[in-house]
């Protein structure tokens, strides 16, 4: 005679599989939705790299004395916290232009670095621009 049902242990073991199953998938999407949000973040992070920059040339000039030319009459870049020439050679702090979100979800920090360097006896401004922030 044939069996008709399925034992109690075939039930639990058949529920166990299923549940384990069920569960790494949801894990796998969780995981790609935060992979999916942390990517939107660096993209933002990367635009306002990009836009930093591009606003920085701006500042390009060989006299950084206050001027109707300058950018708001002065080459002070808003929201540096030094209110020196953009393009002085230091590093400067500009966390304060970067989304409060960014700040105080990530604990973000932007800031760019000036260097000068001498090309044909010719002094050359370089930049670097950074942000840190915690993923977690």
């Amino acid at each position: 005679m044939g069996k008709r049902g399925s034992s109690l242990a075939e039930v639990l073991i058949a529920t166990v599989l299923l549940a384990s199953a069920v569960s790494t998938v949801a894990a796998v999407i969780l995981s790609g939705l935060q992979q999916g949000g942390l990517m939107g973040t660096r993209e933002q992070v990367a635009l306002l790299t990009q836009g930093l920059l591009g606003e920085l040339e701006n500042y390009v000039t060989a006299d950084p004395a206050p001027s109707p030319e300058a950018p708001g009459g002065s080459w002070a870049l808003p929201g540096d916290s030094c209110a020196c020439w953009a393009l002085e050679e230091r590093t400067h702090d500009v966390t304060a232009r970067l989304p409060s979100e960014l700040r105080e979800r990530f604990g973000a920090r932007m800031s760019y670095t000036v260097t000068v360097e001498d090309r044909a006896g010719k002094a050359v401004r370089r930049v670097e621009a950074r942000v840190d922030w915690n993923e977690s």
